[in-house]
């Protein structure tokens, strides 16, 4: 179940999420070139130092667009107290984590195809998928990709904002 349920939502995700990162990042382009014509690189970098998010999803962008295609780790809760974390790497690691905290199951698998985890319960059932989440391995915060592009696209706004008020755009 859970296998092709991941399948499904994470190539289209990840294409999603090669479109958003160049878009977005057309905007912060658009207005270095335009800083760079009026000589005003200082007013520029001062706008993009203002919000560390704007360089993070830089950074993003430019591997995406010049070394390989951007990675998120698909996390999905399959019960309260356990979750299946699949890495697109070259090995995917699996962890069932109790209630308590305790890791009950931690399991690496070299090929990540056919990855499949169940709960175990009195039952051995495995229990519903409750929620999916896509995080960035190198992001310190709790944030998944989501809510840090949404934050982004906040930040854009208010980039854009300031840029427009200062001349630059």
């Amino acid at each position: 179940m859970v296998d092709s349920f991941q399948k499904e939502m994470y190539e289209p995700f990840n294409f999603f999420l090669s479109a958003f990162l160049s878009a977005a990042r057309s905007i912060i382009q658009y207005t270095y070139e335009r800083a760079e014509i009026l000589g005003r690189k200082p007013d520029y970098n001062m706008l993009v130092s203002e919000r560390p998010i704007l360089r993070y999803f830089k950074g993003k962008r430019d591997i995406n667009i010049h070394v390989q295609p951007v990675k998120s780790i698909q996390q999905v809760n399959i019960d309260l107290y356990s979750s299946v974390t699949v890495q697109t790497k070259e090995s995917v690691r699996i962890q069932m984590i109790e209630a308590d905290g305790s890791i009950s199951r931690d399991e690496t698998y070299e090929t990540p195809a056919s990855v499949q985890s169940r709960q175990e319960k009195d039952n051995d059932e495995p229990g519903p998928v409750r929620s999916l989440h896509y995080r960035f391995d190198d992001w310190p915060g709790e944030e998944d990709v989501l809510e840090l592009s949404k934050e982004y696209l906040v930040n854009l706004r208010t980039f854009v904002n300031n840029a427009h008020s200062t001349g630059l755009i």
